[in-house]
């Protein structure tokens, strides 16, 4: 019988994230480990940031086995297959040192009122309730002149300032507002950062007063979500 402990917490939590959404992927190819790899450098899929994922991935390997109740969130995967998966996970993650910082980072909602005028310059073509289910944020509840609103600030990679603003409605599509001088170029950013479709996202409507707001200048659009082992 062996008597190995498990994987010790906070780690094992970390390694069963993992292991629970493997449970869905296609395979567990290399081509699986490369996008589980770059989505967690990117702060995409999970919780938690590349640092911890990685420290616990590589406690994972170097234990050597894994508790019975972490291999069965898998639902089809055998023990030898996850330890080897998650192997050349840690490999992989390696090779992508030194990690870049998430792919977006959320503002406090205090720094709305810096960027609330700035021109749209993208539409998202999605209900803004899925949107916020791809960013893993929520919107803030805003009161503005036209109306009660939506909004969240965003500091992509590299330093770029955005917004997402949207009227009070689940099912509203939302401006992406930025006073960076390049608004293509930061379209373009925003797209794969976030992971979207060109298809979703939409160009910026006329000038108009949106809410909370002077007049502004134009918007463009946004994807639906998917799981990570599909980009």
């Amino acid at each position: 019988m062996d008597e190995t402990p498990d994987l010790p917490y906070p780690a094992r939590g970390y390694v069963d994230m993992l292991l629970h959404a493997l449970g869905g992927a296609p395979d567990l190819s290399d081509s699986s480990a490369a996008v589980l790899a770059a989505g967690l450098v990117d702060g995409r899929f999970f919780a938690g940031t590349v640092d911890e994922f990685a420290g616990a991935v590589g406690a994972a390997v170097r234990h050597g086995r894994l508790a019975p109740d972490s291999v069965a969130l898998s639902r089809r995967h055998r023990e030898a297959e996850l330890l080897d998966f998650l192997a050349r996970l840690s490999r992989r993650l390696d090779g992508l040192r030194p990690w870049p910082g998430p792919a977006f980072a959320r503002l406090p909602v205090g720094t709305w009122p810096g960027i609330a005028q700035a021109p749209p310059i993208a539409r998202v073509l999605l209900p803004a309730d899925q949107l916020a289910g791809m960013l893993r944020e929520r919107f803030d509840e805003l009161d503005a002149p036209g109306g009660p609103l939506r909004a969240v600030v965003l500091r992509l990679r590299g330093g770029a300032v955005v917004a997402l603003r949207t009227p009070a409605r689940p099912e509203a599509a939302a401006e992406l507002l930025s006073r960076e001088p390049d608004h293509a170029g930061v379209v373009r950013q925003f797209q794969t950062l976030i992971g979207l479709a060109g298809k979703d996202l939409g160009p910026a409507p006329p000038p108009h007063r949106p809410a909370g707001g002077a007049v502004a200048e134009r918007p463009r659009g946004l994807r639906s979500p998917r799981p990570w082992w599909r980009r």
